[in-house]
């Protein structure tokens, strides 16, 4: 189910006829979805149908600023050899 509702939300997200959006938050009886695109990354969360928006989007503003202070060890800019 979960990922369908990805498939979903990211087609709709996407959509060249209606789009595409920047910040999609949607709830059904299973789940919480709240995506968020800019120029530099796209997000996409699941949260408990009970997840409050406000929430969502302080958790996800949160998972962002982890991954800023994580970036240069995790993600390889520019050229670079990897040496085993």
């Amino acid at each position: 189910r979960l990922y369908k509702a990805y498939q979903k939300v990211y087609a709709s997200m996407h959509d060249k006829a209606t789009g595409p959006h920047k910040t999609q938050f949607r709830r059904t009886e299973d789940y919480v979805m709240l995506s968020w695109i800019t120029q530099d990354f796209e997000l996409y969360a699941a949260f408990s149908p009970l997840a409050d928006k406000t929430q969502a989007i302080k958790i996800c503003n949160r998972v962002c600023q982890w991954i800023r202070d994580l970036e240069d060890r995790v993600f390889i800019y520019g050229e670079s050899t990897i040496a085993w």
